[in-house]
């Protein structure tokens, strides 16, 4: 994507965006879980983190989450110490079969791939 100078200022007035390091979002569910009760997810903890890095006073934030904490179980059980539920619709997913294809970087070559599935 090409943005004209134009573009590219309404979208830095209108967007910010922020990194957040493994050390940072492990930190942010720790900490977050400690004050709230909350378990956050690692991708809702770097919105977070950069929500509260950001925030402005009298000015509210919404960040809403992104996924389940037991998908990502071991940075959960690095942040706070403990295993996250499970909700019982994942029982046994680890049990079921799985699939990955890896395909060409090539547009033709995925777009082939994506007819076949519709079909």
């Amino acid at each position: 994507m090409e943005f004209s100078p134009g573009e590219r200022a309404t979208v830095t007035s209108d967007f910010m965006s922020q990194s957040v390091d493994r050390a940072g979002t492990i930190e942010t569910i720790a900490s977050f879980y400690k004050e709230t009760g909350y378990l956050l997810d690692p991708h809702t903890a770097v919105g977070v983190r950069a929500a509260l890095d950001h925030r402005e006073n009298g000015i509210p934030f919404i960040c809403l989450a992104t996924a389940h904490p037991a998908k990502f179980e071991e940075a959960v059980i690095i942040a706070t110490g403990q295993s996250p539920e499970r909700p019982s619709s994942l029982a046994g997913i680890e049990d079921l079969p799985s699939r990955c294809e890896v395909l060409e970087a090539d547009t033709a070559t995925i777009r082939d791939f994506i007819d076949r599935l519709a079909l």
